[in-house]
């Protein structure tokens, strides 16, 4: 929850376009290189020249130690602001007993279910709900507007393209992080695996501006919510 935007847009959009002219520059670089050299590019290399056919976004699975410090960036910027409120409702789908029965087997309905859940619990003064976009299913019962527009608080919902919106971009970096948080700690990946360890690296950051202890799992089946107001309100729950 952005409380107030006036505040702390422009600081936001600067950082996401100074990551965008630094990729511009590494590709710039890239081509010249290849041009002098007369060589041609490594399948690494190729997906570097890609990045000039795609509009830049912070996404946590694109988290690499080539752009490590750009995420670093960001997490820094957010934990400097006291304007932010963020709340998160987690599915451990690695547990045995997981299942989507209650949602009538439907992923599409558990998606809008636990999105208005969250709103209920957490939402306490009216707001404009942004939603990543998520393409409904032809046959699907239930819609995102409808059910969150129904929550007391929410005075209006509109479905957008996360790559124009750096909030929704913020988002996923703050979600995938308390997200691989939660399954590292399960062991759920391989030690040596460098895409994680750059991960591990962002989720050291935020644990540290949370002021958690090193060994100490945000959430566990037995303590399901986890909570802090410093230095803005963040809460991480998994759902029962």
């Amino acid at each position: 929850m952005v409380r107030d935007p006036e505040k702390v847009t422009d600081g936001f959009y600067r950082l996401h376009y100074d990551f965008a002219s630094m990729r511009a520059a590494q590709r710039s670089k890239l081509r010249e290189e290849i041009r002098q050299g007369n060589l041609s590019p490594t399948p690494g290399e190729l997906d570097r020249l890609m990045w000039s056919t795609r509009h830049h976004e912070y996404k946590f699975a694109d988290v690499t130690h080539h752009n490590l410090q750009q995420y670093l960036n960001l997490l820094n910027l957010y934990f400097s602001c006291d304007c932010f409120e963020f709340h998160s409702l987690l599915l451990d789908r690695t547990q045995p007993e997981f299942s989507l029965s209650r949602w009538n087997n439907d992923s599409w309905r558990a998606y809008v279910k636990l999105g208005r859940e969250l709103l209920e619990q957490r939402l306490n003064s009216p707001a404009f709900v942004l939603v990543d976009f998520q393409e409904k299913p032809n046959a699907a019962s239930v819609a995102v507007e409808s059910e969150f527009c129904a929550v007391k608080q929410v005075k209006g919902c509109l479905r957008a393209s996360s790559e124009t919106q750096v909030f929704l971009q913020l988002t996923d970096v703050l979600l995938g992080c308390v997200a691989f948080d939660l399954r590292d700690k399960n062991h759920f990946y391989a030690q040596g695996s460098k895409r994680a360890e750059a991960k591990r690296n962002l989720v050291s950051l935020m644990r540290e501006k949370l002021a958690l202890m090193t060994d100490q799992q945000i959430v566990t089946i037995q303590q399901h919510v986890w909570e802090t107001a410093v230095p803005s309100p963040f809460t991480v729950s998994l759902h029962r």
